[in-house]
């Protein structure tokens, strides 16, 4: 069997692919009309992308409202022709596609230190902690030392009675 677009059924729901290939052919009907360039020192034209993303929206919007889908035989159709239907034209918005140049990047104030809290005086104040651990090794130490003295004064006791 021949796999052909003639092949596939006219009323079957396009795929993503032919919608947003349609609404391009769409777009760039409506953007020879209106004189916009595609493409911009090789770049995409954002006042193209602004008029593909509105013709998409409203012809989204046009099946939407009928609770249907685009179907194939549709999409074939725009592809073609490029012809976009009155209804669908009615809801683009084409009077404001400008391009609004982005803000610009706010200077940072300069951070302020905080006051101080009692908290962070403390850990400011407290030793480091590998200081605090050789000081309780050192006094576990002694405390042995201490322990062993004690056991063998003990056993020279028992070994004199």
């Amino acid at each position: 069997m021949n796999n052909t677009y003639a092949n596939i059924d006219q009323t079957r729901a396009a795929t993503y692919k032919q919608f947003d290939f349609a609404v391009f052919k769409l777009a760039e009907r409506m953007a020879d009309s209106q004189k916009i360039n595609l493409k911009i020192d090789g770049k995409a034209n954002p006042k193209f992308r602004i008029l593909k993303a509105r013709i998409g929206a409203s012809v989204a919007k046009f099946y939407g409202d009928k609770n249907q889908k685009m179907t194939h035989g549709d999409a074939q159709k725009y592809i073609t022709t490029g012809v976009i239907p009155k209804e669908i034209m009615a809801l683009v918005k084409t009077d404001d596609a400008e391009v609004k140049p982005k803000a610009k990047a706010k200077v940072k104030a300069e951070v302020k230190p905080k006051a101080e809290t009692i908290w962070a005086k403390e850990i400011k104040s407290a030793k480091k902690p590998k200081a605090k651990a050789k000081a309780k090794d050192s006094a576990k130490l002694k405390q042995l030392a201490k322990l062993r003295e004690m056991l063998a004064a003990a056993e020279a006791e028992l070994d004199a009675s």
